[in-house]
């Protein structure tokens, strides 16, 4: 895993994995992305990023753009975007979107 802060505001990070496809089933896993923090408020963040693992048959793809606030001391939301191609190593499953809306509070 490799993680640059290019600028204050600007962190890119980029990470590669394999493994053993008899014990785990997966071929090799990379991943990459940016987050950009400061878009419209000093307390917000969004982000892209990109991901892809392989069984050796088939690769899934998945892109992900982010957004997330703070709207308290203790509470932020973030919204998450995420266009699935293969869903579940399958190229027979036609590709997917799946939205997530994340509550996370302090305590």
């Amino acid at each position: 895993i490799v993680d640059h802060r290019f600028r204050d505001d600007l962190v890119g990070f980029a990470q590669f994995g394999s493994a053993d496809m008899d014990i785990v089933g997966i071929e090799y896993h990379i991943g990459f992305g940016i987050q950009k923090d400061g878009i419209f408020t000093g307390e917000d963040i969004a982000g892209l990023g990109y991901t892809q693992v392989s069984d050796n048959n088939s690769e899934e793809g998945v892109i992900d753009v982010f957004y997330g606030q703070n709207v308290s001391d203790w509470l932020n939301v973030k919204a998450d975007l995420q266009y699935i191609s293969s869903p579940g190593l399958n190229d027979d499953i036609d590709s997917a979107l799946a939205f997530t809306l994340r509550f996370t509070s302090e305590f």
